[in-house]
C-alpha cells in the first residue's frame, strides 16, 4: 500500500466513530476495587485502573501503522465522540481520580429494572466514599457559589509533559527494574523517620504488568484481524503489527516504528495529554535506523504521519518541536522537519504544535514552520531566551529549563520533571470592575450569578472621592479573589498528596521512582505554580476611561456609569463612545502605566504565596482568553458589552484598533514588565504570492527577536479584516501581515537603537 493511499484510508476514517458493536455495561473498576477490600490505597487503585483498562476493546482502523485507540476510555454516558465498548459509571480518569456518573446511573436504573439494587448499591457506596474524601478548604477566606465567574482552579488537573524517554530507553522491563531497585529504600517522612515504600513501589510494579497486558490486548486484536484479513499486504502488516507489539509490551524498542508505537500506547494510558518534545525524544530510535539504512526518510514520514493521524483522533495540544541546547546549539533534527511535514500536509484541526525559536534557528526551517502555518496548521511561536530565563527565575534549574515543552494555555514545563506549572488557576481580573461598583456583589443585570456577593464590601460609590481610592478597591477585590484561588488549589494539592496517588505519570516522571514519592505529593524535581491573569486589557482601559470620563472630565458620575453597564449601555450609546474616545487618545501612555501598576500589584499579591510542595506562585499571562470569561462579566468601562470576549491579555486596543495601536500594546506590555505574547489572526490573502512566506517568516523573526515570549498565529479566508465592527476590540485583530510586518521591523529597529 502506498503512503498516499494509507493516509487517504486513515483520513477518511478519522471521523468516524470505532465499530465496537452493541456497549455493554460493566463496571471493572469498582469490581475490583471491592474485590481489594483491605490492600492498601495505592495497590487497591492500581488494580483497579489496571480492570478498566483491560475492559477496553481493542479496535484497529483499516490501514493504520501504528495502533491504540483514545477512544477506548470513553467509557461514560456521553457517546457524542465516539460509542464506548463498555458503559461504566465508576470511572479513573488520568489527573482527576475516581469519578462517578450520576447521568449514567439515571439512565441504566430505567434500562435495567432488574439491577435496581446492584445500581443502588454503587451509586450510595460511591457517593459515600466520594464525599467523605472530598477536600474541605479550611478558614479564613470563604467559597461563595459564583466564585467561576470570577475565577476557577486546575483542581487535580495539570497538564504535565512526561519523560517517555524513561520507557523508550529501557522498555516496560526497564521501568520494572527501576522500581525493584528502589523498592526498599527508606524515605523520610514529615516527622523526620524512616519508612518503606514498598507498597507504592509494589503498586507501580502492577501498572506495569496492566501496560503490558494493555500492549498485548493489541497484539492479539492484530493477530485476530490478520486470520480473517483477505488482502495479502494488509495480512502481512496486521501480523507486523502484533509482533511489534508483542515485543515492545516489555522489550525495549529497537526501531523507530517500535518507539513511536510504544510511545502512542502510554500517551493513551496518559489521557491523550501534551506529548511534549517529540522530536527530541522519538530522534534516537529515527538516527540510530538511519545510520544502518534499515529505514528512509520517506517510510519515517509515513510513520510520522501515521502518529500524527493517532494525535488527531484522540485531539491533542502542544507537541513541541525545535529549540536550542543549553550550549546554544539548535536542538532542531530531521525528525523536525518530518513533523512539520505531517503539519503541513494533513492540516489537522485539533492538533497543536509549539514552534520553539532561538537566534540560531535555521532560516529552512523557520521556513518550513511558517510554510505549514500559511497551510492552516495550529503552531504557536515560543522563544527560548525569554522563557529560559522566566523559568530560572522561578527556581528551575537551567539544564531542565532548556528542556521545557509548551503547554496549550501557554505555561512552561521542564518535560518529565515538573509538578504544577500550567493553568493552576486563573483570575479574571475585568469582573473586579464589576464587584466594586456594586460593593463585591454581582451586577444586578447578570445572566449567570446576579447580586452574589463574590468579593468583600469595598464601599459605596459616593465614598470614592478620588479615582486612587477608586483603584484601590479594585485591588482590594483583585487581592482576596487570589487568595480565594491559591488557598483552594493549596489545600486540593495538599489534600490530593495521600488521597490520590498518580500512579501512571509517577512512572515517567523522573525521580519519583527514586525517591518513592508518588508525583502528588512532590516527586517530581520541579514544583511549579502558576495563576494565570485575563481581563488585564479590559481593565487598564477600564481604569483610564473611569480616570478621565468621570474624575477629570466629570463627563459621567460612578452612578451614571454603573447604571449604563448594568443595562448594557442601552440608552447610554453618548457614553459609551465618549469611553472609548477617552482610551483612544492616549498620547501620553496612561493606560500603560496603569497596567504597570496593576501588574506589579498582582505579581506581589501572587508571588509572597507558595503551595504545599514549598514552590512559589507566579504570575503567567496566556496568549488569548477564553471566551467563557466574556460570558460571565458584564460590560466593562472600556465600551465592551456584556457577555462579548475579553480582549487580548497583553495589549491595550481601544474599539476600532489599527496596526499603530497595535505596536502601543506592545510598548506597553513592555513597560509593565508582561510577556509578550499576542494571538494573531492573519488574512490568507496577504501572504500569498511570491512573497508571502517571506512575509509570515519575518513578522516571526521580528515579534520574537523583539523579546516576545509567545506568537499563536492563525490564518483565516475571510476577507473584511476586523477593527471598525461592534465589538472588534474584544474580538481581536484581523491584520494584512504586511502591515503588522513593518510596524514590527520598525520595532525591532527601535529596541536595538
Amino acid at each position: 500500500m502506498s503512503t498516499s493511499e494509507r493516509i487517504k484510508i486513515l483520513s477518511r476514517h478519522l471521523g468516524e466513530p470505532l465499530s465496537y458493536g452493541p456497549a455493554v455495561w460493566a463496571e471493572p473498576f469498582h469490581n475490583e476495587w471491592i474485590a481489594r477490600r483491605g490492600q492498601s490505597l495505592p495497590l487497591r487503585l492500581a488494580h483497579s485502573i489496571g480492570a478498566q483498562w483491560l475492559h477496553a476493546r481493542p479496535i484497529i482502523r483499516p490501514a493504520e501503522l501504528i495502533v491504540g485507540s483514545n477512544a477506548s476510555f470513553s467509557l461514560g454516558s456521553n457517546g457524542s465522540q465516539t460509542p464506548a465498548a463498555v458503559r461504566s459509571m465508576v470511572r479513573w480518569k488520568p489527573m482527576v481520580g475516581i469519578s462517578f456518573d450520576a447521568a449514567l446511573c439515571e439512565q441504566l436504573l430505567a434500562e435495567h429494572s432488574a439491577d435496581q439494587s446492584r445500581i443502588r448499591f454503587i451509586e450510595h457506596y460511591w457517593e459515600v466514599f466520594l464525599s467523605s474524601r472530598r477536600p474541605m478548604p479550611p478558614p479564613p477566606h470563604k467559597f461563595p457559589a459564583g466564585l467561576a465567574a470570577i475565577g476557577k482552579v486546575a483542581g487535580l488537573w495539570n497538564r504535565a509533559p512526561l519523560a517517555y524517554e524513561a520507557a523508550l530507553d529501557g522498555g516496560i522491563d526497564g521501568l520494572r527494574e527501576r522500581c525493584r531497585r528502589f523498592r526498599h529504600a527508606p524515605e523520610s517522612n514529615s516527622h523526620g523517620r524512616r519508612e518503606s515504600t514498598s507498597e507504592w513501589h509494589d503498586a507501580l510494579l502492577v501498572m506495569l504488568d496492566d501496560i503490558e497486558a494493555f500492549i498485548n490486548n493489541y497484539a492479539e486484536a492484530a493477530e485476530h484481524d490478520a486470520l480473517i484479513e483477505l488482502d495479502d499486504v494488509r495480512r502481512a502488516e496486521l501480523m507486523d503489527a502484533a509482533a511489534v507489539c508483542r515485543k515492545i509490551s516489555h522489550e525495549p524498542p529497537q526501531t523507530f516504528r517500535e518507539a513511536v508505537q510504544l510511545f502512542y500506547f502510554l500517551f493513551v494510558l496518559a489521557g491523550h495529554d501534551s506529548p511534549g518534545r517529540i522530536d527530541q525524544f522519538l530522534y534516537p530510535h529515527l538516527q540510530n535506523e538511519l545510520d544502518a539504512g534499515t529505514i528512509t526518510l520517506d517510510g519515517a514520514q509515513e510513520i510520522v504521519d501515521c502518529l500524527w493521524l493517532k494525535f488527531e483522533e484522540g485531539g491533542t495540544c502542544a507537541a513541541t518541536l525545535g529549540g536550542s541546547n543549553a550550549d546554544g546549539t539548535d536542538a532542531s533534527n530531521k525528525l523536525t522537519t518530518l513533523c512539520l511535514n505531517s503539519l503541513r500536509r494533513l492540516k489537522s484541526a485539533s492538533t497543536s504544535a509549539v514552534f520553539r525559536w532561538h537566534p540560531e534557528t535555521p532560516r529552512k526551517l523557520l521556513q518550513d514552520t511558517c510554510r505549514a502555518i500559511s497551510a492552516g496548521a495550529r503552531i504557536d511561536c515560543a522563544n527560548d531566551a525569554v522563557i529560559v530565563a522566566e523559568m530560572e527565575r522561578g527556581g528551575v534549574p537551567r539544564e531542565y529549563a532548556f528542556d521545557y515543552a509548551l503547554g496549550e494555555c501557554g505555561g512552561a514545563q521542564p518535560a518529565g520533571r515538573s509538578h504544577g506549572g500550567c493553568d493552576d488557576a486563573t483570575l479574571n481580573v475585568a469582573k473586579a470592575l464589576e464587584l466594586v461598583l456594586h460593593d463585591g456583589r454581582t451586577a444586578p443585570a447578570s445572566a449567570t450569578d446576579a447580586n452574589l456577593q463574590l468579593g468583600p464590601t469595598t464601599g459605596e460609590l459616593a465614598t470614592f472621592d478620588t479615582f486612587e481610592l477608586f483603584q484601590d478597591a479594585v485591588r482590594r477585590q483583585i487581592e482576596y479573589a487570589i487568595g480565594v484561588l491559591v488557598h483552594l488549589q493549596n489545600s486540593i494539592w495538599e489534600w490530593a498528596q495521600s488521597e490520590v496517588p498518580e500512579l501512571f505519570r509517577s512512572l515517567l516522571v523522573h525521580s519519583c521512582v527514586e525517591k518513592g514519592k508518588d508525583w502528588r505529593a512532590g516527586g517530581a524535581d520541579c514544583k511549579l505554580a502558576v495563576l494565570n491573569v485575563v481581563g488585564l486589557t479590559n481593565l487598564a482601559n477600564s481604569l483610564l476611561a473611569i480616570k478621565r470620563s468621570v474624575y477629570n472630565q466629570q463627563h459621567a458620575t460612578l452612578d451614571e456609569l454603573a447604571a449604563a453597564l448594568d443595562s448594557d449601555f442601552a440608552g447610554a450609546e453618548e457614553l459609551r463612545r465618549h469611553l472609548v474616545d477617552c482610551i483612544a487618545d492616549d498620547a501620553d501612555g496612561q493606560a500603560a502605566q496603569i497596567l504597570a501598576g496593576t501588574v506589579e500589584h498582582i505579581s506581589a499579591c501572587v508571588q509572597s504565596r507558595r503551595t504545599p510542595h514549598g514552590a512559589l506562585w507566579r504570575v503567567g499571562v496566556p496568549p488569548e482568553a477564553a471566551d467563557c470569561w466574556g460570558e460571565t462579566t458584564a460590560a466593562t468601562p472600556d465600551g465592551r458589552r456584556s457577555g462579548t470576549p475579553l480582549a487580548a491579555p497583553c495589549g491595550l486596543f481601544a474599539e476600532g484598533a489599527d496596526v499603530e495601536e497595535m505596536l502601543r500594546a506592545i510598548t506597553a506590555g513592555r513597560a509593565a514588565s508582561l510577556p509578550l505574547q499576542h494571538s494573531i489572526t492573519i488574512r490568507k490573502d496577504s501572504i500569498t504570492g511570491r512573497d508571502g512566506l517571506g512575509k509570515l517568516v519575518e513578522l516571526v523573526t521580528c515579534f520574537l527577536g523583539a523579546g516576545g515570549r509567545h506568537l499563536r498565529l492563525r490564518i483565516t479566508a475571510r476577507k473584511k479584516a476586523a477593527g471598525k465592527g461592534k465589538h472588534a476590540a474584544s474580538a481581536g485583530l484581523t491584520l494584512p501581515v504586511s502591515l503588522f510586518d513593518s510596524c514590527l521591523v520598525s520595532e525591532s529597529k527601535t529596541r536595538t537603537r
